[in-house]
């Protein structure tokens, strides 16, 4: 299974990653490495059975402090 998904991963950087250095995209191209890789780990750990934190509180708590920061009401 895990081949798949490194297959899966694999085939989207060969898609991908030629027309960004062509084009001398370098900051897509670390902005997409960046994502491909974080992308490819949790598959991995979701793929070996690793149970994942849930980021919903934390999510939560970063937008409303910052919605307080910026001296918006919730609601």
């Amino acid at each position: 299974m895990i081949f798949l998904v490194i297959l899966g991963f694999g085939l989207i950087v060969v898609v991908e990653v030629p027309s960004l250095i062509r084009r001398q995209y370098w900051r897509e191209l670390v902005v997409f490495s960046f994502f491909i890789f974080v992308g490819l780990l949790l598959t991995v750990f979701l793929t070996l059975g690793v149970e994942l934190p849930y980021i919903d509180v934390g999510l939560t708590k970063l937008i409303t402090g910052l919605g307080e920061a910026l001296g918006l009401k919730p609601g």
